[in-house]
C-alpha cells in the first residue's frame, strides 16, 4: 500500500479531503491501488492527534479498513465515533485508557476480524464483565487481550468465537482451569500465555488442538520439564518460545517430535549439552535463542546439521569465539550471535 500524496489520489473527493486533513494533523496514512485510504494510524501521547473532530473525518473514508490508535489516548466516548464505521476490519487500542462501556461501541463493528488491547500500562481496565460485548463480533480471527483482568469467566463468554486463529493472554488471569475452554476455538492457530499460571495440567487440554502453529509461554513460571512432555505432542507447531521458562536438558528431550518447528526460544532457561543434542534434530529450524543457558563449546557440534538456520543466538553463554567461528563455518548461511547488545 502506498503513502498518500497531496494531488496524486484518483479515491472520491471527500475521500481525499479527509486523507489530507489526517496527514495534516500527523496521522500516518496507507492507500490502496487506487488512492483510496485503507489504513489511518494515529501518533501516540503526546503527540496525539485523535481528537473527536479528526476521528470524525473517518466517516468520509468508504474504504477505510484499518484504524490504529493504540497509545493514542482514545476514550470510551470518542469510540462511538468508531461504532459507525461499517468498513473497519482492523482495530488497535492497546494502551488506551478503556473501560468495559466502550465495549459497546466496539460490539457494533460486526466486520471486524482483529481486535486489540493491552493493559500494561495501566489505563486500559476491561475485565471479565466486557466480554460478553466481544463475544458479539462473530468475524474475530484476532484477539489481544494481554495484561487485562480476564480470567476463565470472561473466556466462557467468548467460546463462540469460532473464527478466532490468534488469541493472547499474556499476564492474564488465566489458569489450568480455563485452558479446557481455550480448547473450544476450533480454527486457534496462535496462542500466547506468556507469565500466566498455566501448568502441565492445563497444556495436557490442549494438546488436540491440532491447527495450533505458534505457542507462547515465555515467563510461565509453572511450566516444568514435565509439562513439556504435552507441547512435545503438538506435532504442528512452528513456533515456540520458552524464554524464561524453568525447564531444562530433560524439557528439552521432550520436544523430540517437533519436527515442523521453525522458532524456538530457549533464551534464561537451563538447557545445557545434553539437550543440544535433541535440539539438533529439529531440521526446520530457521531461528534458535540459546542466549544465558548453560551451553558450551562441546555442545555445538550438535548444531552443525541444521542447515535451515538463518539465526542462532548463542550471548551470555560459554560458548567461546573459536567453537562459534567453526559452527560457522559449518552453518554458512546462518547469523551466529555471540556478543550480548541490549535490546536484541
Amino acid at each position: 500500500m502506498a503513502a498518500l500524496q497531496a494531488g496524486q489520489c484518483a479515491a472520491e473527493p471527500n475521500d481525499a479531503t479527509a486523507a489530507a486533513s489526517l496527514v495534516a494533523a500527523g496521522a500516518l496514512i496507507q492507500t490502496d491501488a487506487d488512492g483510496f485510504v485503507r489504513e489511518v494510524r494515529f501518533p501516540a501521547a503526546p503527540a496525539n492527534t485523535a481528537t473527536a473532530s479528526n476521528l470524525q473525518l473517518l466517516a468520509d473514508l468508504p474504504r477505510v479498513r484499518s484504524v490504529v490508535l493504540a497509545g493514542s489516548g482514545t476514550t470510551d466516548a470518542e469510540l462511538e465515533i468508531i461504532s459507525q464505521i461499517g468498513t473497519l476490519r482492523n482495530l488497535d487500542l492497546r494502551e488506551c485508557p478503556l473501560t468495559n462501556a466502550a465495549l459497546s461501541h466496539v460490539a457494533l463493528l460486526s466486520n471486524l476480524e482483529a481486535l486489540r488491547f493491552s493493559g500494561k500500562s495501566g489505563a486500559t481496565t476491561i475485565d471479565d464483565a466486557g466480554m460478553q460485548q466481544i463475544a458479539k463480533l462473530k468475524k474475530l480471527r484476532v484477539l489481544m487481550l494481554d495484561y487485562l483482568w480476564v480470567s476463565e469467566v470472561g473466556i466462557a463468554k467468548l467460546v463462540g468465537l469460532e473464527q478466532l486463529e490468534e488469541l493472547t493472554l499474556a499476564q492474564t488471569l488465566i489458569n489450568d482451569d480455563c485452558m479446557v475452554l481455550i480448547a473450544r476455538f476450533p480454527q486457534l492457530r496462535k496462542l500466547r500465555l506468556a507469565r500466566t499460571g498455566i501448568s502441565a495440567s492445563g497444556l495436557s487440554q490442549i494438546v488436540a488442538m491440532h491447527r495450533l502453529e505458534d505457542l507462547d509461554l515465555s515467563e510461565a513460571a509453572q511450566i516444568s520439564d514435565k509439562a513439556l512432555a504435552h507441547v512435545g505432542r503438538m506435532r504442528e507447531l512452528k513456533r515456540l518460545n520458552l524464554w524464561r521458562v524453568p525447564v531444562g536438558d530433560a524439557g528439552a528431550s521432550q520436544l523430540a517430535g517437533l519436527a515442523n518447528l521453525e522458532w524456538l526460544n530457549l533464551d534464561n532457561t537451563t538447557i545445557g549439552d545434553k539437550g543440544l543434542a535433541v535440539v539438533g534434530g529439529l531440521k526446520k529450524l530457521t531461528f534458535l535463542h540459546l542466549g544465558s543457558t548453560a551451553v558450551s563449546d562441546a555442545g555445538l557440534a550438535s548444531l552443525a546439521e541444521l542447515t535451515a538456520l538463518k539465526e542462532l543466538v548463542l550471548t551470555r553463554t560459554a560458548v567461546s569465539a573459536a567453537a562459534a567461528a567453526q559452527l560457522a563455518k559449518q552453518l554458512p548461511q546462518a547469523q551466529i550471535r555471540l556478543d550480548f547488545v541490549a535490546g536484541q
